[in-house]
């Protein structure tokens, strides 16, 4: 029922311009170029693949989905997203030895990205930030999908958005790495953006996480890292849900030096000794506030939702398998209560 079938580049353009629901009738072979796109453009795979990279031009908008996708090789992406494009990923396989979907943006002008259940993504980088001056982030949805990180060395970052916001309300995001050391599934540290006043500052992304699932066996995992130098604007994190299994040593629910919101969520960490981690660089200003979730944490030593800085995690709810500095961490009006099962929730007076 496609508006057009084609079976290379350069029909696929010709299609582009009249949009449509666009599909390809084989594989193709090398890189191709979405531009010049008419409303409404669908780009179906209809089970054939894509061998090289796809790049969506600047300000171009397109819905991508379908049986079969895109393999990148070498250090290639399989799609590459230039500023101020806007597409959505709702269905297909996409494979790079590099990153999957590289973001490319230079101006102030966010590429937006939305990617739906039905989309399967398997490579060392997820989403890659190409980091340039003046860079303005970019704009993550994901709403489902599962996502496969491959990188087999230290310090993974599956969801590397420097400066960007990145909502994620489902998916299925796993790692297996054990010889490996620090994965960031999302990373949103600080680098050279324009603020909303139009002043050229270094500003941390921002991160909301409503739903999906989140496993890793590499030692210091965080399921939400930000670095920030002094002076820095931090960004915010809020999470109101997803299951977290961290099963290596050191691992931690956030890293960040933000204002952090848990509503709710399931966090396992089978060999930490905390939730979250908090350096002395970070700024006292900046606290974490537990409203509610369930949490698992290493009980031999006890451990607890944070130790050295227990001062600044704001505790208003929440279960968790360990009495350890929790009344150091109780705002006014709570208190602790045993639950006689190895358990203990914060409660209101």
């Amino acid at each position: 029922n496609a508006d057009a079938l084609v079976k290379d580049a350069n029909e696929l353009s010709e299609a582009l311009k009249n949009g449509g629901l666009i599909a390809l009738s084989n594989t193709i072979n090398g890189n191709i170029t979405i531009e010049d796109v008419a409303d409404d453009t669908i780009l179906n795979f209809a089970g054939n693949t894509i061998n090289g990279t796809v790049t969506v031009a600047e300000g171009e908008k397109i819905v991508i989905n379908g049986q079969g996708g895109v393999a990148a090789t070498g250090t290639a992406s399989a799609l590459k997203v230039n500023k101020g494009a806007d597409i959505t990923l709702s269905g297909g396989t996409f494979t790079s030895e590099n990153a999957a979907i590289t973001v490319a943006n230079r101006t102030e002008t966010p590429a937006a990205i939305t990617i739906e259940e039905g989309t399967v993504i398997t490579a060392p980088t997820i989403i890659n930030l190409e980091q340039t001056s003046n860079y303005a982030g970019a704009e993550i949805v994901i709403n489902g999908g599962e996502f496969n990180s491959t990188y087999t060395k230290s310090d993974a970052r599956p969801i590397k958005v420097h400066g960007g916001d990145v909502t994620i309300n489902g998916g299925t995001f796993t790692i297996d790495n054990p010889t490996g050391r620090n994965c960031y599934f999302i990373d949103v540290s600080s680098t050279y953006n324009t603020a909303n006043d139009g002043t050229n500052k270094y500003i941390a992304g921002n991160v909301e996480i409503n739903g999906g699932t989140f496993k890793s066996n590499v030692p210091y995992t965080r399921a939400v890292f930000a670095s920030m130098s002094k002076g820095h604007i931090p960004g915010t994190v809020v999470i109101n849900g997803g299951y977290y299994e961290f099963t290596a040593e050191n691992s931690y629910l956030v890293d960040v030096p933000a204002n952090v919101i848990v509503n709710d969520c399931t966090y396992v960490g089978v060999k930490t000794a905390n939730v979250f981690n908090i350096s002395s660089t970070n700024p006292a200003d900046l606290t974490i506030t537990v409203n509610g979730g369930n949490y698992t944490v290493r009980t031999s030593p006890a451990g607890c939702f944070n130790y050295s800085y227990a001062d600044r995690v704001i505790l208003k709810g929440g279960t968790i398998n360990s009495n350890k500095k929790l009344s150091d961490s109780l705002a006014a009006g709570y208190h602790v209560v045993d639950n006689g099962n190895g358990t203990f929730s914060i409660v209101a007076d």
